[in-house]
């Protein structure tokens, strides 16, 4: 065989390996994608135990894109897409690269140069001071 022939062959095997790879981490970090013929019908519902000194609130990852309604009790950041309705009593912040067309309802808004929004925003009733988590 030729060195090309080689070359190409050495490639696809490297290429192979390498999806084969990204599939593996993928089922270990537990990254899933759900598909569902009538959206209004799927509800997911995720429970967060976070220690003391932790952060607490919920994140829209830049890769991530959603297409629904999204409720939160705790504030969300927001670098992704996200297309329809976020509802929480508490903060919402969009960061730079965050992408949001519908409905925002939130206690607070705080929104960072360069992110962009289409659609509503409509304040929601703040938080009781009883219900605030002290910092």
């Amino acid at each position: 065989m030729q060195m090309e022939t080689w070359l190409i062959i050495v490639g696809v095997v490297v290429m192979t390996i390498i999806v084969m790879d990204g599939r593996r981490k993928k089922r270990r970090l537990g990254v899933a994608v759900i598909t569902h013929p009538e959206p209004e019908a799927l509800m997911v519902e995720v429970a967060v135990e976070c220690a003391n000194d932790a952060v607490v609130g919920s994140h829209v990852g830049a890769a991530t894109r959603i297409h629904g309604i999204v409720t939160a009790q705790e504030s969300i950041s927001i670098s992704g897409s996200v297309q329809g309705e976020v509802h929480t009593t508490h903060g919402i912040t969009l960061t730079s690269l965050a992408s949001v067309q519908g409905l925002l309802s939130a206690g607070e808004l705080a929104c960072h140069a360069g992110a962009t929004v289409n659609g509503s925003i409509v304040p929601s009733p703040p938080v009781p001071a009883s219900m605030k988590k002290p910092a």
